[in-house]
C-alpha cells in the first residue's frame, strides 16, 4: 500500500478495486475523512483496519 497523490488517475482504479475486494462498508471513508484515531495512520495501518471489519452474519 503507497500513497497516491489526489488528482492522480490512478486513485479511480485503486478506489474500485478496494470496494470491490474489502468487506468493510466504508473503506474509502477511512481514507478521506478517517475517525479521530485514525487522522495521522500511515497507509499500513489503514489497511490494517479495513481488513479487520468482519461483517455480522445475520
Amino acid at each position: 500500500m503507497r500513497r497516491i497523490p489526489v488528482g492522480d488517475r490512478r486513485l479511480t482504479t485503486t478506489c474500485g478495486s478496494s470496494k470491490r475486494n474489502v468487506t468493510h462498508p466504508r473503506a474509502g471513508d477511512l481514507i478521506f475523512h478517517p475517525p479521530a484515531g485514525l487522522l495521522d495512520a500511515s497507509p499500513e495501518q489503514i489497511v490494517h483496519e479495513t481488513l479487520r471489519y468482519h461483517p455480522i452474519a445475520l
